[in-house]
Parts: C-alpha cells; sequence; structure tokens
C-alpha cells in the first residue's frame, strides 16, 4: 500500500490537512506541483472534504503558487 493510500484510509477523520510538496526524501515544503506527491490522485482521493488546508511554505512567494496550484486543482 502507498502512502497516499494509508493516508486517505483516515480521511474520515481529517479537520485540517497540512499540504506542502517534496522530493520523497525529506519534509521539504516545495511549493504544490514542484515535488513528487501526485496531487490529482490525493485530491481525488478526498472528495467530499470538507475541511480546511493549511499551506505549508518556506516563504510568502512559494505560500501564493501552493495556493494558486491547489485552487486549480480543486476546481
Amino acid at each position: 500500500m502507498g502512502l497516499i493510500d494509508g493516508f486517505l484510509e483516515l480521511k474520515d477523520r481529517f479537520v485540517n490537512i497540512h499540504v506542502h510538496d517534496n522530493m520523497g526524501a525529506t519534509d521539504e515544503h516545495l511549493p504544490v506541483g514542484k515535488g513528487t506527491v501526485d496531487f490529482p490522485r490525493l485530491l481525488g482521493g478526498l472528495s467530499g472534504y470538507s475541511g480546511r488546508y493549511v499551506i505549508e511554505s518556506r516563504g510568502v512567494d512559494d505560500a501564493v503558487q501552493s495556493q494558486r496550484e491547489l485552487r486549480r486543482l480543486l476546481a
């Protein structure tokens, strides 16, 4: 089972989700879409989620970039 599958098994318990991307080795807090996280698959599996998405970033510019990409993916 992959990490996304295990994560999604718990989705009914989520109140908010902290969002950032990475390359798979460390917790890099890259902008959404700049790493290896399969966000279309992840967000598709969160269908019906009504909690908050909390963007984690290393700076304001990265946060804005993540917000734009997350909104695009959720549209």
